[in-house]
């Protein structure tokens, strides 16, 4: 197993600020507050809050990275759309 050198590993603030994006993202979309069926996370906000925390634990600090940027990528795309739309 190979282990990052310590300026590429993550810090303790970077964890906890990622965690806690999961988290609100685990509760609901950020674009919508609700639950779409297409969304990646549309099971996982199903759950109880202790499976939702197990699931969380299961990630690694990439797969974790993962979801944060496919929902900021989400998000993005969806409010420009609707500006466009506005416009």
């Amino acid at each position: 197993m190979e282990t990052k050198p310590q300026s590429e590993r993550p810090s303790g603030r970077e964890m906890d600020r990622l965690r806690e994006q999961l988290v609100l993202l685990a509760v609901e979309c950020p674009y919508t507050n609700a639950n779409p069926p297409n969304c990646p996370l549309h099971e996982v906000r199903k759950m109880p809050p202790t499976a939702i925390i197990d699931w969380m634990d299961g990630l690694n600090h990439e797969e974790k990275e993962f979801v944060a940027l496919y929902h900021q990528c989400c998000l993005v795309t969806k409010w420009e759309r609707d500006c466009l739309r506005e416009l």
